[in-house]
């Protein structure tokens, strides 16, 4: 799988696209679970949120890792479905029109948009000396998401959503597996 995988981001300029290439890898997988950091910037504020992301095609789950204050909340994303389990906490999602999407759903957006969306540009670039991959796939015409994949490893490294040319969510992967 990772071969194909290397496939895939090595070739922007080649045959066949690398929108159908990266659609086809990620609406491949039977399931993906990450850990990643998410900063959320807000117009006056910062926080950061670590989440666990949990994919199958049938269903995804965030959970909050932190902070401590609503760790344990979970987000579970079932076709146009939304469903939120806590005790007794709320999470903080921001204006959605500041944000673009909440940080519990970017994870989910991410793969949505890698499985379906058709990338504006490719690149290639160093982030903290390891060569990437990026992809900036353009949602409406005031969304931009863009993933650094790292070559080496095939995986996610970073990725960022943009609103009307403005950081709202940037987001760190920690652990990434995936079938």
């Amino acid at each position: 799988m990772c071969c194909a995988f290397l496939l895939l981001l090595t070739s922007c300029g080649e045959e066949e696209s690398t929108d159908a290439k990266i659609s086809e890898f990620f609406s491949g997988l039977t399931n993906m679970t990450a850990k990643a950091v998410i900063e959320a910037e807000y117009s006056d504020y910062v926080i950061e949120y670590e989440l666990e992301f949990v994919y199958s095609p049938e269903q995804s789950r965030v959970t909050v890792l932190s902070p401590a204050e609503i760790e344990g909340i979970v987000v579970s994303f079932e076709g146009d479905k939304v469903s939120v389990e806590y005790d007794g906490a709320s999470f903080e999602t921001g204006i959605p029109e500041e944000t673009g999407t909440s940080p519990a759903a970017f994870l989910p957006e991410l793969m949505r948009v890698w499985q379906s969306g058709i990338p504006e540009e490719c690149g290639k670039e160093k982030l903290d000396g390891a060569e990437c991959l990026t992809v900036a796939y353009r949602v409406d015409s005031e969304l931009l998401y863009k993933t650094w994949f790292d070559i080496q490893s095939f995986k996610p490294v970073k990725a960022e959503l943009f609103n009307n040319d403005v950081r709202t969510l940037a987001c760190e992967f920690r652990l990434l597996s995936f079938e």
